[in-house]
């Protein structure tokens, strides 16, 4: 009897060819949708292309098969489908060679048929095992375990940046944008839990970008409130509490994409909310990064840990962080 497949590689198309994800809010919500449904099915990884949708999960084949009807539906409601997908088409996946073989195909779609357009794969799980995004760490640990041989260098030539890790000549009017992509939503709108949680980090990148503290309360406070979208008091209160120190990091990093992928001329987004948040933060020069003028005065808030241009470390425990 033949030993049991590694995992399954899933591909599912629509019944009519159509783009799926057009738009960065598109994407972020494909991400969204994928990441939560595919998490207890030991998802390693995921990628969007144009007109369907690969998975590479560590399960047996009836539960990999339940994971393509349960995505289905999924993708359908979050993406406003007009037709539903097929029944999903699963290949088994038998030795390590072709494990490995396939991961790199699913997060290569781009290079595979020639298409661009996601240039920060929001469209997949790369982000997250990069560490630029929380939602789908969970799928960090299984690529550990089980792709030992991938490493951060291989991730970050898919991404197309040679290092996330260095400093680099940061946008401010990135940070809306930056902070939302962190969480996988559109924008920093409302009041939901992550939103909050993506304001309260990008207030403490801000802090870590900073060099020396604000030498006036008001003006400053407004700029960059409106950036994020909240009163100056709300600002306030923000900065009275810790932000996630994941989060921050998945900020930070976010950033230092952008600004890579602007040097190779592929920015900005194609995104109405993107763009409309880089508006409402074109207030916010690097000057005034520079000059520290970002930054509410608050007595509580306190002194970055780290140097310049670095957030603190993280101190969170039992968390799954990026693969390095």
């Amino acid at each position: 009897m033949p030993p049991a497949p590694l995992g399954q590689h899933i591909v599912m198309r629509l019944r009519e060819d159509r783009v799926l994800a057009p738009t960065v809010e598109a994407r972020r919500a494909f991400a969204r949708a994928v990441l939560r449904v595919a998490e207890p099915f030991a998802l390693l990884a995921t990628r969007a292309s144009d007109t369907h949708v690969h998975l590479l999960v560590a399960c047996p084949e009836p539960e990999a098969r339940e994971l393509g009807r349960r995505l289905g539906v999924s993708l359908r409601r979050v993406l406003a489908l007009p037709t539903p997908f097929e029944r999903a088409r699963l290949r088994p996946v038998h030795d390590q060679w072709h494990l490995a073989s396939a991961f790199r195909y699913v997060l290569g779609q781009h290079a595979h048929h020639g298409i661009g357009g996601d240039e920060l794969f929001e469209a997949s799980n790369l982000p997250d095992l990069l560490g630029m995004r929380l939602l789908g760490a969970h799928a960090t640990a299984h690529v550990r375990g089980l792709l030992p041989r991938v490493g951060r260098t291989e991730l970050l030539a898919l991404l197309g940046v040679p290092d996330l890790d260095e400093p680099r000549a940061i946008h401010p009017d990135d940070l809306p944008d930056a902070a939302a992509g962190a969480v996988g939503l559109p924008d920093l709108a409302g009041l939901s839990a992550p939103v909050v949680a993506a304001r309260r980090a990008a207030l403490a990148v801000a802090a870590a970008l900073s060099v020396r503290p604000a030498p006036r309360a008001s003006a400053p406070q407004t700029t960059l409130a409106s950036a994020l979208g909240v009163h100056p008091r709300t600002l306030r209160q923000l900065a009275r509490s810790s932000p996630d120190r994941r989060l921050v990091h998945a900020v930070l990093l976010q950033l230092r994409a952008r600004a890579a992928v602007r040097a190779r001329g592929g920015w900005p987004p194609d995104s109405e909310a993107a763009r409309a948040a880089a508006d409402r933060g074109s207030r916010l020069a690097t000057a005034e990064v520079a000059s520290g003028r970002w930054l509410p005065r608050a007595r509580h808030r306190s002194s970055p840990s780290s140097r310049p241009g670095c957030p603190p470390r993280s101190s969170s425990r039992g968390a799954q962080g990026p693969l390095v």
